[in-house]
């Protein structure tokens, strides 16, 4: 099972929240546009969660935005080395 890297996650929360607050919308609102639950935003948004691809397809859809606005990020991501694939 893959490990969650919290760093990304945080960015990821970060910037939803950024791009809410920019639109004036309430984690409720997004909630309710984005067809989930406001506590799946709050997770997200406070990286308690990691969001599934259908649920960043849901909230890029309902900030107006593109998934990939959403990942954009200066985190870097370490790759699994596995020495048996080497």
């Amino acid at each position: 099972m893959a490990s969650r890297d919290i760093r990304f996650e945080k960015s990821v929360g970060a910037k939803v929240k950024e791009l809410r607050k920019a639109l004036g919308l309430s984690q409720q609102k997004l909630a309710d546009d984005a067809n989930i639950e406001k506590k799946q935003v709050q997770r997200i948004e406070k990286a308690e969660h990691s969001a599934t691809l259908s649920i960043i397809v849901a909230i890029a859809k309902a900030l107006g935005r593109q998934p990939y606005e959403l990942l954009r990020t200066d985190v870097k991501v370490k790759p699994n080395v596995n020495s048996e694939n080497s």
